[in-house]
């Protein structure tokens, strides 16, 4: 699976966001996110074709700025200066959402120099930059669930060879994070069962739970009846499924409702 990312960001002088557009293009969809300062209030424009539809944040501009206010104190830190930290209120195009970000200098044997911090009503996300005397991001280490991805600078032709690893991933991370945490547990406790029997068990126990909670029909809903590819998974993030939500969808079925051969 490969991705095109753009990213436009239009702000003043002192890094007041005036406009921000994000729209992706993958082999399983087009996504695009668009914000525009109104007065105080944010105008989000989200979507594409009949799936597109726009909405009005009250006050939500309100002292609102994008990552240029940033760009002086990266480069003072990509010179070795020392900074105390900087925050300031952004939108954030992935969350859809206005997030406090927060940078903070720090040194990193492996090269990096600054902690990106975005904090939101949902969660604290983070990331290791490296940037360098102008104030450039040239590399990025970011957390997303169990998965830790890294972002370079690169020529394009070296970025739109494949990668396999990164492909993998990609397309893993559009999945239920339910099922992919359910997935590996009965993978790791398989090993441990006496007879292919027990394990089929365990698949029927997860299949029934699976499609009473609604987690299934969520993703056949997504791609097959409203075919928008945008599934609403129940919890959202890998690292909100908890250990006793997959052992309690483990845990056999109630008598009379056990796979029997």
């Amino acid at each position: 699976m490969r991705y095109r990312v753009q990213l436009d960001t239009e702000s003043g002088a002192d890094g007041v966001l005036r406009r921000m557009l994000r729209e992706v293009d993958a082999s399983e969809g087009h996504s695009r996110v668009e914000v525009r300062a109104v007065g105080d209030d944010l105008e989000l424009n989200q979507g594409v074709g009949r799936t597109a539809f726009t909405r009005r944040l009250a006050g939500a501009a309100r002292d609102l700025k994008s990552d240029e206010l940033a760009r002086e104190w990266l480069s003072a830190v990509g010179r070795g200066e020392a900074r105390t930290p900087l925050r300031f209120r952004a939108w954030d195009p992935v969350k859809i959402e206005v997030v406090e970000v927060e940078f903070a200098a720090v040194r990193r044997a492996s090269g990096e120099n600054v902690e990106r911090r975005a904090y939101s009503s949902r969660a604290t996300t983070g990331s290791l930059l490296r940037v360098d005397p102008s104030g450039n991001v040239v590399h990025e280490v970011m957390s997303l669930g169990a998965f830790q991805l890294v972002r370079s600078d690169a020529p394009q032709a070296e970025a739109q060879q494949p990668d396999q690893a990164f492909d993998h991933v990609s397309a893993l991370l559009q999945k239920s994070p339910k099922a992919l945490k359910l997935t590996h547990a009965a993978i790791r406790q398989a090993r441990r069962l006496p007879s292919l029997e027990e394990a089929l068990k365990v698949e029927l126990r997860l299949t029934v739970r699976l499609f009473e909670d609604g987690e299934f029909p969520e993703g056949v809903r997504a791609l097959l009846i409203d075919k928008d590819r945008k599934p609403n998974w129940s919890p959202a993030r890998l690292g909100e499924v908890t250990p006793e939500l997959v052992a309690r969808y483990l845990a056999p079925l109630p008598a009379g409702e056990e796979l029997t051969f």
